[in-house]
């Protein structure tokens, strides 16, 4: 996997980068921002992320699986009553959006 957008990136995930990257949900932040040419050169010299990704591969379902995540994710929210949509919590971003 290589991670790299706006934000910046680390390029392939490899053994010295991925819990830091993790920690900040592979997106990227927190990172270097290289030049296109970097992009380019460590695409094409660097490629090493197959091997890891099938020597990682167990601990990556285990760790980011749907199954595992979404659960997770749930017992951590607690139980809400559904409330009507008002539209006019709607109308500060409308009228912030069409200011032109």
């Amino acid at each position: 996997m290589f991670v790299y957008d706006h934000f910046g990136g680390c390029g392939y995930l490899g053994p010295n980068n991925v819990d830091r990257v993790a920690y900040r949900n592979l997106s990227g932040r927190g990172e270097d921002r290289p030049s296109t040419g970097q992009i380019a050169d460590e695409l094409v010299t660097d490629y090493d992320a197959r091997r890891f990704h099938h020597e990682r591969r167990a601990h990556f379902v285990e760790r980011y699986s749907l199954e595992r995540a979404v659960p997770a994710v749930l017992a951590t929210v607690g139980r809400r009553d559904v409330v009507a949509f008002d539209p006019r919590s709607a109308m500060p971003h409308l009228s912030a959006s069409s200011v032109s």
